[in-house]
């Protein structure tokens, strides 16, 4: 009985060992595909992490030049600036001196008139003179020919 007892205990034992090593093996298969699926999500995880870096040393590559672009932009702001500030420098220099040759064209405007004034008067001063020189001209050819006639005329009164 006892024998049998322990057979019994035996097989059952045996039968729980079984189904706890197929269980033992079950689980053992569950944690292998687990790993599996562990594995095959680690490297895709890691292939996008890879991806991911490559993006983002692109767009370090892309901000870089872009901060290349903008400096050079600044630089050239710069010396644009440079300029317009030389030019305006330049221009109050012009607007100086256009105002100091505007001041001496009216001068020389004024003095002109001047001028032409003086030559007006002059010009009228000689015509009068002249006119009276045409007239004393015609008054000394008149009193000329007088002279002429009276002289011709006591020529005449001598010979006679």
């Amino acid at each position: 009985d006892d024998l049998t007892k322990i057979k019994r205990e035996t097989r059952s034992l045996a039968e729980q060992v079984k189904s706890l090593t197929e269980q033992a093996k079950n689980y053992q298969n569950q944690v292998a595909r687990k790993s599996d699926k562990a594995s095959l999500m680690q490297d895709e995880y890691i292939t996008k992490i890879n991806t991911l870096e490559d993006q983002i040393a692109l767009q370090n590559q892309d901000v870089n030049s872009k901060s290349l672009i903008i400096k050079e932009a600044e630089d050239k702001i710069a010396k644009l600036t440079t300029q317009e500030t030389d030019l305006r420098k330049e221009m109050a220099i012009s607007m100086d001196s256009m105002t100091e040759i505007k001041g001496e064209t009216r001068s020389l405007a004024e003095q002109v008139k001047s001028l032409t004034e003086q030559a007006k008067n002059y010009q009228n001063q000689v015509a009068r003179k002249s006119d009276k020189a045409s007239l004393m001209q015609d008054e000394y050819i008149t009193k000329l020919k007088t002279l002429e006639d009276q002289i011709a005329s006591q020529n005449q009164d001598v010979n006679s």
